[in-house]
């Protein structure tokens, strides 16, 4: 979701301030904070925490409760850059037959506040979040078995060099988004197809249904 859907990045460089004061823990390098990744909230929230503690199992629970009651309702509204057409391309994937997903690392309440804000609940038949502690992975393969889809039908849009690495893996076509993430010759490469913005991904799949790459 983020960085395809919304540019937070005006949110989580600001938070993780408030948030390290609020623990009395250091604040960490802005090279640090770039550098933070996880497939799920648990294992962001214990990246954010690596770099100032060695046990920072004690304080993940601050830090997703902080996460769903200030940086979700506070900092994201605040500073998080709403992407255009977001509303638009989803309404036409969905009249194109596709079924939507979200996928992503934050928390349910987080997506859902995302959601009601783009008007998009209509269109997105499920979310992909399952446990803060569950990978990606794992809930992007539930969520197929759910809706009885092959990997050959399953198109993963993702911004993250992570989230094309594991469209890989799981044997499902990726299309990289340049939104807010510089490209790299590794996710260009890996990527099914690169594009701009997420608007552009209708005009991709239309593409490839025509070309025969999905299962009828």
């Amino acid at each position: 979701m983020d960085g395809t859907l919304i540019d937070s990045m005006g949110a989580f460089r600001r938070w993780p301030f408030f948030m390290f004061s609020a623990l009395g823990l250091d604040i960490p390098s802005p090279e640090d904070l770039r550098s933070m990744r996880g497939e799920c909230a648990y294992e962001v929230a214990k990246s954010f925490l690596a770099f100032k503690t060695t046990d920072p199992e004690p304080y993940i629970s601050d830090v997703l409760r902080m996460y769903d009651h200030i940086c979700a309702d506070y900092y994201m509204p605040k500073y998080a850059r709403r992407l255009p057409g977001v509303a638009d391309t989803m309404s036409e994937l969905s009249e194109q037959g596709f079924i939507i997903i979200i996928a992503s690392a934050s928390t349910k309440k987080a997506v859902k506040e995302f959601m009601r804000t783009e008007n998009i609940e209509q269109y997105v038949d499920s979310l992909s979040i399952g446990s803060e502690y569950e990978p990606k992975g794992d809930r992007m393969i539930k969520a197929q078995r759910l809706h009885g889809v092959s990997p050959r039908n399953t198109v993963y849009v993702g911004d993250d060099l992570a989230d094309i690495r594991m469209a890989r893996e799981l044997g499902v076509r990726a299309i990289a988004v340049l939104t807010s993430s510089p490209s790299d010759q590794e996710k260009t490469s890996l990527a099914d197809h690169t594009i701009r913005n997420f608007t552009e991904v209708p005009q991709v799949l239309k593409t490839w249904e025509e070309k025969g790459y999905f299962e009828s």
